[in-house]
């Protein structure tokens, strides 16, 4: 019984393997590989095996190699300690191995130390184990049904005749010996083939008993896993080829027994192999082993399995929990992975980037461009990898559709593939396209957050290397001399003379101006006379008189946009260039994806077309110039578009940076028209290059309709064959692609040509740009004197024979200025002055200690700055971080509480602290906004004192405080511990208050050399500081506490937290936002017949692709297909297309127009809206945060965010005209449909919600990064000179975290959506097809129709989703700037309120009850001052810092909220225009606010006045090429009309500065004059010059003069003295001096002594 039960399986073995070759006997294909390939397996073991001994094997060779046959020939002579030491280095002994607990004990320690997933991987490792136990188990049963037949049994009829089957099937091979061993080798290789597959599980089980010991990420854990993944996947491929792959033939069965055990094998084969694996959680490795990330802050991408990591589903529960919440707080976000930290990056990479570290390390210079190449070669590699599998698989879609109509057409015959094989093409083509594709993506902006946190960091670096002087004209010139070489990385200037038409709706005036601006130089110039002269007339002044210095003013303000500062510059490169460099990442898409795609196109083409194909890829050929010269053309377009957009800018930031200088001089209307002037220039390029854009788009809709027409053409007329549906539509699909092909890499093209030149810009300023010397190269070569080294060893600083320039070459920046320094060496520990007159180069002495400008080197001539006990740095501006007080005192050094109270005492903080709501948390501001000139000057000198540094430097800290505060400084800092034992360098004018503390001085000349220096005693000072003073003033110390405490100091500006966080919408974007601009493009007329031409344009592109298929279907129908016109089809479709195009260029035109309209309208209201707005909304919004509503969001509503409205509506229309088509032709297929786009929905939704919290969080994480860096270079003097670039570097760096996590969980959300939408149209797609075959039958041309409609419709869905969502992040921006559209605004001028012509015809000045704040809910900083000021009376303000003395200033102008009446002239100014009133009252602020461009633009910039007005009020201010003081000595400024300032006046010294101020104000010649310490910064000598000059002023004209030195208002008509913005004494000088009690008296006395 048991024999013949073990007989009945073998037979029917025996029976299957007969009839599996009776089957296969038929004429089909055989398989690819040899049917015995069971053998494969072991050899699999093998190679596994061999691999696992080559990787122990191959390190201990090296190590052995190294060790025994590169033996050093000589030995070290080792010392008795070196052999100590050598002993001490043996290594310890292993740690005592634990004793055991236990096997339950022991058990669950392993578990636990398998750490977070442990569990998880424990559990899954377990499962694996048990299912090659079951393979095994299952292998070893199929094994002994393998073994052969027993020759003594019976065998029946049946079996002979079987064995007869065999035998025939055999005859015919060439080895004929061997027919009748057939049966007996058959059965032998099936069993040695089963008996290797039990060798294979036995290996593999053994591998995985291993893993359940071993801990995770151990490198043997890691390489065992791989082995053994690799190898059961390589198992599942052969199983399924032997028996998977057969049931999609029509023609194969499966080799293997069909037998429950066979699939139940497969089953588990496939649990093992690809389940487990993918759902298994990856173990964390840190980038960084030292530093390994804790677990808790592992971003989840790092840990998640490959299923989830694929398909990106570690992002699902942050789409969930921003689902849940109107703005997904920046908290929530993943933690940064630590392989994406700025610091492991920076580590990583940038020493083999930048040039100089790469110098240090003895590595050839190379340029920028294959540096990054060599950086991101791994990733270069996978995405090439990546993008050659994604165009394999777009091209799965044209097979399928070709086999499926084919199936249809032919209703199966001749198929050797079933249809359900091309219906999973349909899926899995795409969703293997997508997978690839992401991936690409997926690494291509990883590179790019990388690439911007690399790039960012490297130009920092070489940031704090820049000599920081600004380049003038003449060095613009050079600059644009060279920038003719393309490899310096400059774009060549390209003019705009040949652009004389405007932008759509521009106004008439506009037009005209801007036809002068675009004209030639000369060419305006000669119009100048004509008619046409008011083109260029920017002012309002007119008169044939001033019509020189009109043209003069144009030419300065053409040349303000090229004097571009440094920070400007570097802000530039990191904004625009590095984004730029980064958005050329897509090179792979053009080498790879192209080359591929096009390849495999051509060959489907050829395929289904025959020869015909070829000669449309060769009408592709021949009209492949016209999209490349359009797009050429567009290039030179969209350069000019740049220049016109920076030109603008450059405008705004300037007009922005000194709004309130605008403010107070009434000049906001001309700035305004100025602005206007060059907004239509940018609108009018605008407009061209989106016409250009638009013919390059209809091109490209055009040229793959030509080519496929004559494809068709050719193939029915010149070859004689007639089309088929299955032709048609898959050479159509063909044909899409090769058009989106083009389209992408014409758009690419583009792409690298912005990024070619971004690269070399950055590449030139890495290793063009001028550095400090400490990083220069080529110093000669000179030994020490002895002088050097005593000032080496003994910390000295001395400086002897030393010259030094602005610049390598000589006087670059500050023409014909040396400074020359003899022999000065100052005293060690104690306070040294340096005085001189205004521009004599004091400051320039601190800075060239520091290593800031060019040491000329020579025999002899050396300088020395001990930097070993520190640096501390107080700049004449003050530079403070937008940081609290308490922050920017300690600048990065530990907190130490006695020194930090010690120093806020003595630097005269404490009162002012005690005003703010948080004291010394309070918020500073950009620049310091929030604090007087004063208390910034006090923070910035507080910061140089808490340092614990041996050297102290500052720099005319006294100009900006009052008397009784400097005493207190004196008093208490100066002549205090903190100071005591330091070397303090003091430049100040003020000599009579400081010389008595002091023990050395430096005398500069006004050429920069020096006039004597040596002790104060041996110094001859200045005539106004003789011997008889400084003894008074040594005996009147001590009197500042007293009198500090007479009056409480009053807060002058504004309460705490002043700059609030920037605004931060949340949920979606404002529907009334989006309504009010696009309300601007046109009414109700203008939609409708926009939205009526789309449809029409979309309609016809549906209808060509029918008509086609109805082409096709006449040949079906015709019984001879000469009978079928080509004429009538294909002219038709022509017709069709011409008028689809027509309708959509027409809609594009009209949509253009309503764009420029509406960029025109809210550009102009924006810059209306910022400069009426209050100043309160000025201090407490950064400058760069309303620069960047003009710049990025306007370069969103210019391009971006209309262009992609304009893309969504034209998809929307075409999806729901597709969906319409698909479910009309298949109304069954409508349920599928609607459930397949509500699911679409759904996640369109998910993704849109949390995409736009997470763009919100990337924009806001910006800002901060780039006003840091903004910040940092504004202040990289005082950095450089505390040594505190590390500090800096490692703010950048935790700023830069911060936007990088937000920024790669935006990519990762578009790459969640992208793969899912993608997804869901294959599964479209592939429904449909299902239907269609084995649905109800249509006919092959409308399935065919409806099919292609389908993948359109599969294909376009996603990028709809994700334009709809661009266009709500895009929106973002007319948020933004509806926002700045609702500020708070000063009163509109009424013509009621016009004042008479010749008002005012005196300076009387009343104040009735005047009291002020600076917002309405703030604290009164003026308290009810009643002041009667007669005309022609010279006024000054004077009290403690912080009093309101600024205040009412500007109270007098209404720039703050005031309450009571200011009357001038009997008239009260609240009732009249503030334009009338600013235009006829003139003040000078405290900051003297500069623009780039010429003196005579600084002075005049509206070409109003004369050459000679301009050079009178020169002379007056003391800035003539000449001046002559009382005692004859004359002090050349070296300043001329000519003269070019730099941004911000950053080539002028401080005291030059305010004396330019002075001179603008000059020049207007108001009734009312206010000085706000305007000479503070100067000398004494000038400063009385300049009240001369006052003083001779019109008898009329009524002057108020803030003022600390007293000595500038002793001879004025009154004194106001204001106190916690009281008024206290207001009376002559004489009177409240000879008051014993007054305020003022105290005061003098606190000068006096």
């Amino acid at each position: 019984m048991s024999t013949e039960m073990a007989e009945a399986p073998a037979q029917v073995v025996l029976a299957a393997q007969i009839d599996l070759l009776a089957k296969s006997s038929k004429k089909h294909p055989p398989h690819v590989f040899f049917r015995n390939n069971l053998f494969l397996l072991p050899l699999v073991v093998a190679a596994s095996l061999l691999l696992l001994l080559l990787t122990w094997l191959v390190p201990k060779l090296y190590r052995y190699t190294r060790k025994h046959l590169f033996r050093p020939k000589y030995q070290p002579i080792f010392t008795d300690d070196d052999d100590e030491a050598e002993a001490d280095d043996t290594p310890p002994p292993p740690p005592p191995r634990m004793p055991s607990g236990g096997l339950a004990s022991d058990f669950k320690q392993h578990i636990r130390s398998l750490r977070d997933a442990g569990s998880v991987l424990f559990g899954l490792e377990v499962v694996r184990t048990l299912c090659l136990c079951a393979l095994l188990g299952l292998s070893i049963w199929a094994t002994i049904q393998a073994e052969p037949p027993t020759t003594e049994g019976s065998a029946s009829v049946d079996a002979d005749v079987d064995m007869d089957i065999l035998k025939k099937h055999k005859k015919g091979k060439k080895n004929k010996g061997h027919h009748d061993q057939s049966t007996l080798d058959r059965y032998s290789s099936l069993e040695l083939g089963e008996f290797g597959v039990c060798a294979f599980y036995t290996y593999t089980l053994l591998i995985s008993l291993l893993l359940l010991t071993l801990r995770p990420a151990t490198p043997l854990r890691r390489q065992l896993i791989a082995h053994l993944d690799t190898s059961l996947f390589f198992a599942f491929a052969l199983y399924a080829y032997r028996d998977l792959w057969p049931l999609l033939t029509t023609y194969l069965h499966p080799i293997d027994i069909d037998a429950p055990s066979t699939w139940a094998r497969l089953a588990i084969l496939g649990v093992a192999a690809v389940l487990l694996p993918l759902i298994r959680p990856r173990t964390y490795v840190p980038a960084d082993p030292e530093h390994p990330t804790p677990p808790e802050k592992v971003h989840p991408e790092q840990t998640a399995p490959w299923l989830s990591y694929i398909f990106y589903e570690y992002m699902t529960p942050l789409v969930a929990k921003a689902w849940k919440t109107t703005a997904l707080p920046y908290e929530e976000l993943d933690p940064l992975a630590d392989y994406d930290r700025a610091e492991h990056l920076y580590h990583i990479h940038v020493p083999g980037l930048d040039p100089i570290k790469r110098k240090e390390h003895g590595r050839k210079p190379r340029h920028l461009f294959y540096l990054l190449v060599s950086t991101f070669r791994w990733e270069a590699f996978i995405a090439c990898v990546m993008s050659g599998i994604a165009a394999a698989g777009e091209v799965a879609s044209p097979v399928a559709i070709q086999k499926l109509l084919a199936y249809l057409e032919n209703d199966g015959e001749g198929s050797t593939l079933r249809p359900i094989f091309w219906i999973a093409v349909l899926f899995l083509g795409p969703l293997v396209t997508t997978l690839s594709i992401n991936w690409y993506i997926y690494v291509m902006t990883r590179c790019l957050v990388r690439g911007e946190a690399i790039l960012t960091q490297l130009l920092f670096d070489h940031a704090l290397r820049l000599r920081m002087k600004d380049s003038t004209d003449d060095e613009e010139k050079k600059s644009d001399e060279s920038g003719a070489d393309d490899s310096n990385g400059t774009a060549p200037l390209i003019t705009v003379e040949e652009v004389i038409d405007h932008a759509p709706g521009a106004p008439e005036d506009l037009a005209e101006e801007v036809r002068a601006e675009e004209a030639p130089a000369g060419l305006r110039h000669s119009e100048g006379n004509g008619s046409n002269s008011e083109a260029t007339d920017i002012g309002s002044a007119s008169g044939s008189k001033e019509q020189d210095a009109k043209a003069k003013a144009a030419e300065g303000a053409k040349d303000a946009s090229s004097g571009q500062g440094i920070a400007g510059k570097i802000n530039v490169l990191m904004a625009a260039d590095v984004e730029a460099v980064v958005e050329g990442r897509d090179l792979p898409l053009v080498f790879v994806f192209g080359p591929v795609q096009l390849a495999l196109c051509i060959w489907f083409l050829y395929r289904v077309l025959s020869w015909s194909a070829f000669v449309g890829m060769f009408t592709i050929i021949v009209t492949l110039p016209l999209p490349g010269l359009l797009t050429k053309k567009n290039a030179e377009f969209q350069q000019k578009r740049m220049l016109a957009t920076d030109a603008r800018i450059d405008v705004i930031t300037e007009a922005v940076g000194a709004l309130r200088m605008l403010k107070m001089f009434a000049w906001e209307d001309r700035m305004k028209h100025r602005i206007a002037v060059k907004r239509e220039q940018e609108l009018t390029l605008i407009w061209r290059r989106r016409l250009m854009n638009l013919s390059t788009t209809l091109l490209n809709i055009v040229l793959p309709v030509f080519t496929m027409a004559v494809t068709f053409f050719v193939y029915t007329v010149i070859e004689g064959k007639q089309l088929t549906a299955a032709t048609v539509f898959s050479s159509m699909t063909a044909f899409e692609l090769l058009k989106g092909l083009m389209g992408m890499v014409f758009y690419l093209v583009n792409e690298f040509v912005t990024a070619g030149v971004s690269i070399n810009r950055i590449n030139k300023f890495l290793h063009s740009s001028e550095m400090i010397d400490q990083y220069t190269e080529g110093r000669t070569a000179t030994i020490k004197t002895p002088a050097q080294l005593e000032a080496e060893s003994e910390g000295l600083i001395r400086l002897q024979d030393a010259t030094f320039t602005w610049g390598s070459k000589s006087g670059s920046a500050t023409p014909g200025f040396n400074l020359h320094i003899p022999d000065v060496t100052f005293v060690k520990g104690k306070i040294n002055l340096i005085t001189g007159p205004t521009g004599s180069g004091k400051s320039s002495l601190l800075k060239a200690l520091v290593g800031e400008l060019h040491f000329i080197q020579k025999e002899g001539a050396f300088f020395h700055l001990p930097r070993e006990g520190g640096v501390s740095y107080a700049a004449q501006e003050s530079w403070c971080m937008s940081e609290s007080i308490k922050t920017n005192i300690l600048f990065g050094e530990p907190y130490d509480e006695d020194r930090y109270k010690q120093t806020i005492m003595a630097c005269g903080l404490e009162p002012d602290l005690k005003l703010l709501d948080e004291g010394d948390n309070t918020e500073i501001g950009e620049k310091g906004v929030t604090l007087s000139g004063g208390q910034k000057a006090r923070v910035t000198l507080a910061r140089a004192v808490y340092g614990k540094t041996d050297v102290v430097l500052l720099d005319d800290i006294f100009s900006a405080l009052d008397t009784l505060t400097s005493r207190w400084i004196i008093d208490n800092l100066f002549l205090g511990d903190l100071m005591r034992g330091r070397t303090v360098l003091l430049v100040t004018h003020h000599v009579h208050l400081v010389a008595p503390m002091s023990d050395y001085v430096v005398c500069l000349n006004d050429n920069g050399s020096v006039r004597s220096a040596g002790a104060v005693e041996e110094v001859e000072l200045s005539d106004d500081e003789s011997e008889e003073e400084l003894e008074e003033i040594k005996e009147g110390k001590g009197k500042s506490d007293e009198v500090a405490e007479t009056v409480k100091p009053e807060e002058e500006k504004k309460a705490n937290k002043l700059v609030k966080a920037e605004e931060k919408a949340e949920g979606r974007i404002s529907r009334q936002a989006m309504f009010s601009f696009f309300r601007t493009f046109g009414g109700p007329v203008f939609w409708s017949l926009y939205f009526g031409l789309l449809l029409g344009g979309q309609g016809m592109a549906a209808f060509e692709t029918y008509w086609l298929g109805r082409w096709a279907n006449a040949y079906d129908q015709a019984s001879d297909p000469r009978e079928v016109s080509v004429t009538f089809w294909l002219g038709l479709y022509f017709a069709f297309v011409l008028i689809g195009v027509l309708a959509l260029g027409a809609s594009a035109v009209l949509f253009y127009i309503g764009a420029v309209k509406a960029s025109r309208e809210i550009h102009a209201r924006l810059v209306d809206r910022i400069f009426a707005c209050k100043t309160r909304f000025l201090d407490s919004t950064p400058v760069g945060r309303i620069v960047s509503r003009f710049t990025k969001d306007m370069k969103s509503i210019d391009g971006m965010f209309t262009e992609t409205f304009a893309n969504v509506m034209d998809m929307s229309i075409g999806l729901i005209l597709k969906f319409l088509v698909v479910v009309s032709l298949v109304p069954l297929f409508s349920l599928p449909a609607i459930a397949i786009g509500v699911l679409g929905g759904i996640l369109g939704e998910l993704y849109m919600h949390g995409q736009l919290s997470v763009k919100r969080e990337m924009s806001n994480a910006k800002s901060p990064l780039f006003s840091h860096f903004a910040a940092a270079v504004n202040g990289i003097v005082s950095i450089r000179a505390y040594g505190a670039e590390e500090k800096l570097r490692a703010e950048a760096r935790r700023r830069a975290d911060k936007y990088t996590r937000a920024a790669t969980a935006f990519y990762n959300l578009n790459r969640w959506v992208t793969v899912r939408i993608d997804m869901l149209g294959g599964l479209f797609a592939a429904a449909l097809a299902a239907f269609l075959v084995y649905g109800p039958r249509l006919d092959a041309s409308t399935a065919g129709f409806a099919l292609s409609q389908a993948i359109s419709f599969s294909a376009t869905i996603l990028w709809w989703v994700r334009m709809v969502n661009q266009m709500e992040v895009e929106g973002n921006s007319v948020e933004r700037i509806q926002d700045y559209l609702v500020i708070d605004q000063e009163p509109s001028s009424v013509p009621e309120k016009e004042p008479p012509a010749s008002w005012p015809t005196s300076g009387e000045i009343v104040l009735d009850k005047l009291s002020a704040k600076y917002s309405q809910d703030g604290p009164t900083v003026l308290d009810n001052l009643e002041v009667t000021i007669k005309s022609g009376e010279k006024v000054g303000i004077v009290g403690r810092t912080g009093s309101g003395k600024s205040t009412l200033a500007l109270a007098l102008l209404r720039m703050i909220p005031t309450t009571g009446s200011v009357l001038i002239d009997g008239v009260k100014t609240e009732r009249i225009n503030l334009h009338a009133l600013r235009s006829n009252v003139t003040i000078i602020p405290q900051d003297p606010i500069l623009l780039s461009g010429s003196l005579r633009f600084n002075l005049d910039p509206f070409g109003d006045h004369d050459d000679a007005e301009l050079n009178d009020a020169l002379q007056s201010s003391g800035l003539g090429s000449i001046r002559h003081s009382e005692t004859g000595v004359s002090t050349p400024q070296r300043l001329t009309l000519e003269t070019q300032i730099s941004a911000g006046g950053s080539n002028l010294s401080q005291g030059q500065r305010q004396l330019v101020a002075l001179a603008r104000a000059l020049v207007r010649n108001s009734k009312v004059f206010i000085l706000d310490e305007a000479t503070a910064s100067v000398d004494f000598e000038t400063d009385a010059l300049i009240q001369k000059s006052i003083r001779d002023l019109p008898h009329n004209t009524t002057v108020l003069t803030v003022a600390h030195r007293l000595a500038t208002v002793m001879d004025y008509d009154k004194i106001l003295v204001l106190g916690a913005g009281k008024l206290l004494e207001f009376d002559t000088p004489d009177n409240l001096k000879n008051k014993k009690d007054s305020y003022f008296a105290k005061l003098v006395q606190a000068m006096e002594g």
